[in-house]
């Protein structure tokens, strides 16, 4: 991830930064195997610590 990566991210933003479609992230949070909350506005976010430790237990 670059230094300009936000702390939260959007199911899109994650998939664009892991290089995966949307898709993949929305299936690895209902799962429960990437780690989301929802915001205030009812919205997915995904801290970008969560997502590097999930990119990193899930090697491409």
């Amino acid at each position: 991830m670059s230094a300009h990566t936000p702390a939260h991210l959007s199911p899109a933003q994650a998939a664009q930064v892991a290089d995966v479609s949307r898709w993949t992230i929305m299936r690895a949070i209902k799962s429960a195997d990437l780690p989301a909350f929802r915001d205030n506005k009812n919205q997915w976010r995904i801290k970008s610590d969560d997502l590097n430790a999930w990119l990193s237990a899930h090697p491409a």
